[in-house]
């Protein structure tokens, strides 16, 4: 088979935030306000399927991580493999927020391996769990326990990272044919980058 070399950018934006009288807008992203390009259209030029896209409730402010984790945890449970997790990739911008979402991914598997979820925040994600894996609590627990040993075990496989991570951890083995520095140190150093554009086009 032939391979062809691709290059994509693809912004998987949420809402806008709240205005003053009604709901932000969908599917836009801030502060620019334009809207995301359809997934056809992505997968019109690379090799890539989008098996889903959808807006998340409250996957912004300050409940964002909860929402998020009881995504997570979705995927993570809803087969019987206690290492699902390894298939599952979860990118955010800072590492205080990977962070938290790290520790609540173990607080939340530890809280329904124990069966403690009847109340807060656990009780909200047992309905979740429920509602969407159509599993019940007691599987939802042995499940849980499964996937949390596990996990504790290989923890180096836990893809929770944040974007600029997880692009280091991609680029790096091909650092030396991309000519790029072999520690791919990160910079905001914008005028250095700026000046080497503005010469190659000149």
């Amino acid at each position: 088979a032939q391979f062809h070399d691709f290059v994509i950018i693809t912004f998987n934006s949420g809402g806008t935030g709240a205005r003053p009288a009604k709901d932000g807008l969908d599917g836009t992203a801030f502060p620019s306000g334009v809207r995301t390009m359809p997934v056809e259209a992505t997968e019109n030029v690379a090799p890539v399927i989008f098996w889903k896209k959808e807006l998340r409730p409250d996957s912004a402010g300050a409940g964002k991580t909860h929402a998020l984790v009881k995504h997570y945890l979705e995927l993570c449970l809803s087969g019987e493999d206690p290492a699902a997790y390894r298939h599952v990739l979860a990118l955010t911008f800072t590492n205080k927020a990977a962070g938290e979402m790290k520790e609540r991914v173990l607080g939340y598997l530890l809280d329904l391996a124990a069966r403690r979820a009847d109340h807060g925040a656990m009780a909200d994600v047992m309905a979740h769990l429920q509602t969407h894996t159509g599993l019940e609590p007691a599987t939802i627990a042995q499940r849980a326990e499964r996937v949390l040993k596990h996990m504790l075990h290989h923890w180096g496989e836990v893809a929770i990272s944040t974007i600029d991570a997880f692009t280091r951890r991609v680029v790096r083995p091909f650092a030396r044919d991309l000519q790029l520095d072999h520690d791919l140190r990160m910079t905001t150093d914008q005028d250095h980058y700026l000046n080497a554009a503005v010469e190659a086009l000149v």
